[in-house]
């Protein structure tokens, strides 16, 4: 995994859920100190930067809109710590303690064969018709 991937979707783990307290309440020991030497590492390199400071913030309040990603990964890649192997080497313990293995997706799909319909998202609210509509549409 290249670096701004590893780094993005150990922070999606750490602030699974919305909470990033969760994880430091609900993960084990090594993936607490993980997440910690993470965000320890990346405001180390942010250095003040309130624009990186920003994006990490609206990226662990949110990390499944793209949007929210592609700034956090703008900002990783300005400021260096893509490139850091201080953050590299966090965002890896954290994968490796476990932690990588939460919901960094919301959701995934792969679709074989004829598909006649499809729904997928939140709150969907779908009337399908297929073959010969009903009466009186």
């Amino acid at each position: 995994m290249e670096p701004v991937s590893m780094i993005l979707a150990a922070l999606a783990a750490g602030a699974a859920g919305g909470a990033v307290d969760g994880v430091r309440e609900s993960a084990s020991r090594a993936a607490r100190g993980a997440y910690d030497r993470l965000r320890t590492a990346l405001a180390g390199r942010f250095g003040g930067d309130r624009e990186a400071e920003a994006a990490l913030a609206r990226y662990e309040a949110d990390p499944l809109d793209p949007a929210v990603r592609d700034a956090l990964d703008a900002q990783l890649t300005r400021t260096g710590a893509a490139g850091d192997p201080e953050v590299v080497d966090a965002a890896a313990a954290l994968v490796r303690a476990g932690a990588g293995a939460r919901v960094v997706q919301k959701y995934g799909l792969q679709v074989d064969g004829d598909v006649h319909g499809l729904a997928q998202g939140d709150r969907q609210q779908v009337t399908m018709h297929f073959g010969t509509p009903p009466r009186g549409e």
